[in-house]
């Protein structure tokens, strides 16, 4: 594959996590975050997990052409609270991620411009 279509694939996982996230936000709230072992908090990870592990692989070009894409804070997400757990997961920031920043999220995904690739 190509890196443009394997952005434009990546950008629809993260697009599929986002819907699996609203839909799970529906069910389980801040509570859920805060407790180690609620199924929420495990179901609201993956969900994360599935959102931000592919803003790892996301091509050089695809983050200059979407600036307001905040890819620096998806794979600080991933890198420090998700998938290495130190210290552990913030329900407070996990939250205020989930309510002030998905949206913003969402829609640079939405709107997502794919570098030309080269003749």
């Amino acid at each position: 594959m190509t890196a443009a279509k394997d952005d434009r694939y990546r950008v629809t996982l993260m697009l599929e996590a986002v819907s699996r996230l609203r839909l799970d936000l529906e069910r389980f709230g801040f509570d859920d975050l805060s407790s180690a072992d609620s199924d929420g908090r495990k179901i609201v990870r993956s969900d994360l997990i599935d959102l931000v592990e592919p803003a790892e692989s996301l091509s050089r070009a695809f983050v200059r052409e979407n600036a307001r894409l905040d890819v620096d804070r998806l794979r600080n997400l991933r890198n420090k609270q998700l998938v290495h757990e130190y210290p552990d997961l913030d329900p407070e920031d996990i939250w205020a991620f989930l309510q002030t920043e998905l949206d913003p999220v969402e829609q640079a995904l939405k709107r997502a411009r794919f570098p030309k690739r080269p003749a």
